[in-house]
């Protein structure tokens, strides 16, 4: 896992921090490929290889994905989507945002006010219906926090705009 000050974290969930200014280390919104220590990734899936990555060994897969779309996951729970060998997406979970996930749904609200929009990240499969999150939408659509249904605290945080065609709108 990259090391970071995580004091970042409990700044973007205040109203006066822009997202463009979030960074972890060198990695950024609209960042390049070249600032991503190659060390840390531990898996990559470039688009168009569809579900074959698996024959693709990690160092082919990211000359790959310098010319094509798609994720770079590092250790520890650091997602970054690529698009036109830039980082357009930072996902973050588990050890990234250990800090923060015992923040709930009224702390947020309280801090940032009511989301632009409230989406659920749900399923429907065979006969049964599955909420996997709960997301609050802020910042121009910028800041995206997923919250456990059950708890209603921060799971995962995506930085970059989400295709709301994937997600139920709530609000």
């Amino acid at each position: 896992m990259i090391q970071f000050d995580t004091t970042i974290l409990e700044r973007i969930l205040t109203a006066e921090f822009p997202v463009e200014s979030f960074r972890i280390n060198n990695l950024k919104i609209n960042g390049t490929l070249s600032e991503i220590d190659f060390y840390e990734i531990n898996d990559i899936y470039v688009k168009k290889n569809g579900g074959e990555n698996s024959d693709f060994t990690i160092k082919e897969r990211f000359k790959q994905i310098k010319e094509n779309d798609g994720w770079i996951h590092l250790a520890g729970g650091l997602s970054l989507e690529i698009k036109d060998a830039h980082i357009k997406k930072m996902r973050m979970s588990r050890k990234y945002i250990k800090t923060i996930s015992n923040i709930g749904k009224e702390k947020i609200i309280t801090d940032l006010g009511q989301p632009e929009l409230e989406l659920t990240d749900d399923l429907n499969w065979l006969s049964e219906y599955y909420v996997d999150a709960s997301i609050l939408v802020y910042k121009n659509e910028k800041l995206n926090i997923f919250l456990n249904p059950e708890t209603l605290k921060i799971k995962e945080i995506i930085l970059g705009e989400l295709d709301k065609t994937n997600y139920t709108v709530g609000k």
